[in-house]
This record gives C-alpha cells, sequence and structure tokens, in this order.
C-alpha cells in the first residue's frame, strides 16, 4: 500500500498528519489487543527487588503509585555512549517536560560529562543516574537467559529508570530524539489540564541525509517511522503499566485505550556515525541496514530543516 502512496503528494501530506491508511491502524489495535492480554497475565508490577541482593538498585515498592504522583510530566533517557546528539536533544525538550530523568549504563564515550553538565545547568530539571551493570542486548544468549529480576535484564534496567521519576506521566525518549516544539507544548499541556487516561502515542519521523540533503523515506513503515506501534507513548505511570521481557525485546504493558497524535519528534539515528548502530548486536545491524537499502527519498520539509538547524544538527 505504501509504495502506491509514494508518489502522490497529497497522500503523503495525509500521512503526515495521521490519517494513516486501515492496514496501519489495524495493525496498532493488534498490539493493543496483545499488550491487553498481557495485562490481565501479569496484572500488576512485582520484581521490586533484584535477584542480585543489591539493594541499592532494588526498585522501592510504592515507586510506581499514581496517586502519591504530582499532576506533571517526566520524561526518561537510558544512555550508552550517547555523546552525539544527547545535549541537543536535551536541550530541545528542556521547556515542555517538568523533570527530566537521564541513566547512564557504562559509556565509554563522553555521556558521563554531557549528564553532568546539563544537570549542573539545570538543577531544578534533571536528575542524573548511573547504572553501573551490564545489561544484556536484546536477540543474543544471555538475553533469552535471563531473569526479568535481574540487574543484567533490560526490562529490570527500564523499570529500575521509570522509578525514578516522580510526576504521574511519562515518556521514554532517546538521545537521538529532536522535538517539535509547536506539537510538544500543545501535547504537554493538554495533558496536564485534563488529566489523561490513555496511551497518547507520538510518532518520530526517520531524517537521513541522501546525497547529502536532509531527507525522508515512506519506502516502508520501519524506514519512515521510529518504533511506529510500540515504543514512544505518553503514559500515565502505576503498577499496571512497566516493562515485561519478551522474546526479541522488552516491552511496555498497558491496560488503556490508545490515541494517536502527529509526528512530534524528529529522529536522528540514521544522521549518526555509522547510522547509529554501533552500540547494536551485529545481527540486528544488519537487520536494520537493510530497511534503508534502497534509495527513494524525497527532501524534507523546510519547517523541519529549520528545526535542525535550530540545534546546530548539520
Amino acid at each position: 500500500m505504501f509504495l502506491k502512496l509514494i508518489n502522490n503528494k497529497k497522500n503523503i501530506e495525509k500521512i503526515l498528519k495521521w490519517e494513516y491508511p486501515f492496514s496501519y491502524l489495524f495493525f496498532v489495535k493488534l498490539i493493543q489487543i496483545k499488550k491487553n492480554l498481557l495485562t490481565l497475565i501479569k496484572w500488576k508490577f512485582k520484581y521490586y527487588e533484584n535477584i542480585e541482593g543489591i539493594k541499592k538498585y532494588n526498585i522501592k515498592e510504592n515507586s510506581f503509585k499514581f496517586n502519591k504522583r504530582k499532576n506533571w510530566i517526566s520524561a526518561f533517557w537510558r544512555l550508552y555512549n550517547s555523546e552525539d546528539f544527547l545535549e541537543k536533544t536535551v536541550e530541545s525538550h528542556i521547556d515542555f517536560f517538568d523533570e527530566i530523568i537521564l541513566v547512564n549504563n557504562n559509556s565509554t564515550d563522553n555521556t558521563d560529562n554531557i549528564c553532568k553538565k546539563l544537570e549542573k545547568k539545570y538543577p531544578k530539571k534533571i536528575k542524573y543516574y548511573n547504572y553501573p551493570f551490564e545489561v544484556y542486548k536484546i536477540w543474543t544468549e544471555k538475553y533469552f537467559k535471563v531473569k526479568e529480576n535481574s540487574i543484567n535484564s533490560l526490562s529490570y534496567y527500564y523499570n529500575w529508570t521509570l522509578s525514578k521519576t516522580n510526576y504521574r506521566y511519562a515518556i521514554k525518549l532517546d538521545d537521538d530524539h529532536i522535538c517539535i516544539n509547536n506539537k510538544l507544548e500543545i501535547i504537554t499541556k493538554n495533558i496536564k489540564e485534563n488529566w489523561i487516561d490513555y496511551f497518547l502515542q507520538t510518532p518520530l519521523l526517520n531524517i537521513y541525509k541522501y546525497k547529502n540533503i536532509f531527507s525522508y523515506s515512506f519506502k516502508s513503515i520501519k524506514s519512515s517511522f521510529a518504533w511506529l506501534f510500540w515504543d514512544f507513548w505518553f503514559f500515565p505511570i502505576n503498577e499496571k503499566t512497566y516493562f515485561i521481557k519478551q522474546k526479541n525485546a522488552e516491552t511496555i504493558i498497558f491496560p488503556y485505550k490508545i490515541k494517536n497524535e502527529q509526528i512530534s519528534f524528529l529522529h536522528l539515528k540514521w544522521l549518526k556515525p555509522n547510522k547509529g548502530l554501533k552500540n547494536y548486536w551485529e545481527k540486528i545491524q544488519n537487520k536494520l541496514k537493510k530497511r534503508i537499502n534502497h534509495n527513494n527519498f524525497d527532501i524534507l520539509d523546510k519547517k523541519y530543516i529549520e528545526i535542525l538547524k535550530k540545534y546546530w544538527i548539520k
């Protein structure tokens, strides 16, 4: 279906406004049903203590108590060798969140210094933590075998990070997201004024450099948007909203309905050195590279290019 839409400018404009083909929305609904079923099985978060017995890195039992949290919004980043765009991405978000949680996991580049600099610059908003354990990469034998309540588990690491937030609503972001300011301002204002009781899906448009020109691609769903269906959401925090381990990756379960937003972020992974794949296991690198193994790109709209220039993205 997408291949037929590429050369039709009117249809592309509809896609940019979230008027997706029925096949997209049907797929989203299937994922929601699957995660609702997981909610019935898991019911509520229970892994407050890690099996290694390291008390400092236990998750506090009241961490996900919704009614004890203020009606504000937290953003949280899990970081590993994130120096490329980290400072720029945090600066783009700083005005729209009530707190930003940065968690560094054994980075060997300048991530630690950047986080300390940002925490010092924005002491009322930014809280910085270190998670010093090896977190097993997805699709590896260690990942398959590790228990969910181990400090080496990806889902435990995510939940530990989530537990450091203090407000009722949250969003997981990465070190290569630049927000579209006017969109994010409207979204965050609405959440705080209307007390949402749903997951608000916020897609990220993948940005590329094709022939040294900022571009995007609708070659396929996966090359168009960053994890469109299961990764970046605004959501209320409680004991039924947390990360679990699945076969191929961690996932967040949600006993809520879904609403869809327009494109709210620009995704810069493919502008990084080595396409931002250096931290991935080799098998995943090869899989991701196949997504952009084509020449079907369009020039990025000027309004998006201006956003990139604002944060010195070249």
